[in-house]
């Protein structure tokens, strides 16, 4: 038995290298593919020296450090020391720049967690673009086919900035209007200036808006292409600009396909959320973006839902199926609220020949429009609620330029109504809470009263006469003017970065 020890082995020696050389041989073509983020990545920058002297002497043992760290970072997350996990984080994503997760994780803290910490509106602003500029320059610089980082930048701009569940919300959002006013001048509603410049002011527009911003002017041009002319300086775009680009540059892998779906979840929310209050119409005095429903996306959105639908293979298409369901119950009540009665009733015949279920009992348009009207005030959204009171205040002025008053005296009667339904409901909630009704009324009248968007000039005179308004530019000498200064553009430190100089800007908006 001893005579075949020693050669067995070695014979058994040589079989563990050969098994390991194959696996090397394995491990090598891995760490040569990017996707698994197992290449070495830069030295640690501004990490203690303890840290920095263990990871290069290591070397190829630096996942074990990540592993360790973000193991360190998870218990500081479960402990809310939030300020601690982002350098951790930080210094993660330098071991081991192609772990998506850490980037999301680490953009997340910032722009949820920690902005949070802070009262000011100034402070919570800084940390949410601190997020998004990390995703956006840097996470997506090393996993420019990763979807997780693509869906998580645009939820950023859909929910963080886009929503209304942050008190500081309309800051974000008037920040948000005055950086992009200042980056893209007239392209923000002309994207040829920026597609094709016509001068070096716009070439260098162009360029800043690569460099800063990275967006691309000729994607930006293919996402109008598709879903129609949008405003750029509401956050619910830019969600819709990352959910297209990352559906363009990830593969649908095993790795990818869950966040592909959420990509195309992303768009049909934003473009949902355009068609609510897709057109900027009136500033506040402070500079805080005012905004209209955009019904002329209804059809641009129902179509993207029946591609998206196409597009999504698997059974998790039904989502997409249910959010359309949705989307057409509600622009039922927002048509009927604009007084746009024919196209109300398109889509409740729509929805009572495909969803009969889901018409509330109601055989007619009128009455389930109203009892879904009643639903909506319950809920206390405040993003929908509005657009419905701007429809029966518009619906109000029109009857009124066509001499039918009293149907314009229903219309403000209904207005009011559930302004005051809301208001006596939710009022004390500064995070929802509706504008005084002078000011809606005010900026409903100026959006129909414009010059050129808006009513007849018979109608408009008809209106202002009866209404005593003797000049439009009295009644709304805030519309369509940004002011010079105010506190977003002095808090806004990226208009400044720019080194462009930040013209007054009178918006052109999309005819009605």
């Amino acid at each position: 038995m001893r005579t075949f020890y020693k050669p067995a082995l070695v014979l058994l020696a040589a079989l563990l290298i050969a098994v390991a050389s194959g696996f090397q041989s394995a491990l090598n073509t891995q760490r040569r593919d990017p996707a698994l983020g197992l290449s070495q990545s830069s030295g640690l920058e501004n990490a203690p020296p303890l840290l920095a002297f263990t990871t290069v002497a290591l070397g190829g043992f630096r996942g074990i450090i990540a592993n360790v760290l973000w193991i360190r970072a998870t218990r500081l997350q479960d402990e809310g020391k939030f300020f601690e996990m982002v350098q951790l984080s930080d210094w993660i994503t330098k071991l081991e720049p192609h772990f998506a997760q850490v980037w999301v994780n680490r953009a997340w803290n910032m722009a949820y967690n920690i902005s949070v910490r802070f009262t000011s509106p100034t402070d919570r602003w800084r940390w949410v673009k601190a997020g998004v500029e990390l995703l956006r320059d840097d996470g997506l610089r090393y996993n420019p086919k990763d979807a997780q980082i693509y869906r998580e930048l645009g939820w950023l701009f859909q929910h963080k900035m886009g929503y209304f569940l942050d008190e500081a919300h309309l800051y974000y959002k008037g920040a948000w209007f005055a950086e992009m006013t200042a980056a893209m001048g007239a392209g923000a509603t002309n994207l040829s200036l920026l597609v094709n410049p016509p001068d070096d002011a716009y070439r260098q527009r162009a360029k800043a808006l690569k460099e800063n911003y990275k967006l691309d002017p000729v994607v930006m041009a293919e996402v109008e292409a598709k879903y129609g002319q949008i405003e750029w300086r509401l956050p619910e775009t830019h969600a819709i600009y990352w959910g297209h680009l990352g559906l363009k540059n990830c593969p649908d892998d095993r790795k990818n396909h869950e966040n592909l779906i959420t990509l195309r979840r992303l768009i049909y929310q934003s473009l949902h959320a355009l068609v609510l209050r897709g057109r900027i119409v009136n500033f506040t005095s402070d500079g805080l973006p005012q905004t209209s429903p955009r019904f002329d996306l209804i059809e641009i959105t129902d179509r993207t839902f029946e591609e998206l639908k196409a597009e999504e293979k698997t059974a998790r298409g039904y989502s997409i199926m249910v959010a359309q369901r949705n989307f057409m119950r509600e622009v039922i009540f927002q048509l009927y609220a604009a007084n746009r009665k024919a196209d109300a009733e398109k889509w409740f015949k729509r929805v009572r020949d495909n969803y009969p279920e889901f018409t509330d009992g109601e055989t007619s348009m009128e009455p389930y429009a109203l009892k879904r009207l009643e639903n909506l005030i319950q809920e206390g959204n405040y993003q929908r609620t509005k657009p419905v009171i701007i429809g029966f205040l518009q619906s109000e002025i029109y009857a009124e330029a066509e001499e039918r008053y009293d149907e314009a005296l229903q219309f403000a009667v209904i207005a009011s109504y559930v302004y005051d339904r809301f208001t006596a409901k939710y009022g004390d909630s500064e995070r929802i809470r509706l504008p005084p009704m002078t000011e809606i009324r005010r900026e409903v009248l100026c959006d129909l009263l414009h010059p050129e968007l808006g009513l007849y000039p018979s109608m408009a005179a008809k209106v202002m006469t009866r209404r005593k308004v003797t000049s439009y530019t009295n009644l709304c000498d805030r519309v369509f003017t940004l002011p010079t200064t105010n506190m977003i553009f002095e808090t806004t430190k990226r208009v400044e970065g720019l080194k462009i100089d930040a013209p007054q800007v009178t918006p052109t908006l999309p005819k009605k």
